[in-house]
């Protein structure tokens, strides 16, 4: 977006091949100013940068702003859903599950609409993803690694059962009790 501010940024999916990304000696450290190209002055630059990072954190206090709305709506949504259940106590128990399941759904479309339940349900996605990668083993090496759990959990139970008897007869000795 602002890559004629910066020099030397790598773009995703590549990496430089060396700490200055064939830039020379030159320091790329952010403290320095960017060198004039394009017919830019720095000063030009400078209010560009301004400008684009005020646009940003003007969109972002709008969809913050959007975001905690929604939430409180869907705080809201699940309380006023127990509040019913627990004010609807004579009816039946089907038709106030119906209810509750029905708010849940309702404030979890609204929960969808922030930013954080569309990254959160990109992670989900995500995951789900991952774990078709995952090599699940077969039936008897499930079995097995099982058996060897329960083994060692065994043993070692048996080890701390003859450590404390152990300690508690040094203690009797020593105490006399």
């Amino acid at each position: 977006m602002l890559a004629f501010l910066y020099r030397g940024v790598v773009p995703i999916g590549r990496t430089a091949v060396s700490k200055t990304d064939g830039w020379g000696f030159e320091s790329l450290r952010p403290c320095h100013l960017p060198r004039l190209q394009r017919g830019f002055r720095v000063c030009d630059r400078l209010k560009l940068f301004k400008r684009v990072a005020f646009m940003s954190a003007n969109i972002e206090s709008q969809s913050g702003a959007k975001d905690t709305l929604l939430w409180g709506v869907v705080f809201i949504i699940l309380i006023a859903s127990v509040v019913a259940n627990s004010f609807y106590s004579e009816l039946p128990v089907a038709i106030r599950a119906a209810g509750v399941v029905v708010a849940l759904g309702v404030a979890a479309l609204l929960a969808y609409q922030t930013r954080k339940g569309k990254s959160s349900v990109a992670f989900a996605k995500e995951s789900r993803l991952e774990m078709r990668k995952v090599v699940w083993p077969n039936r008897q090496e499930a079995i097995q690694t099982t058996l060897i759990v329960l083994a060692v959990t065994a043993l070692v139970g048996l080890f701390l059962f003859l450590l404390d008897g152990l300690l508690v007869w040094l203690v009797n000795l020593v105490t006399g009790v």
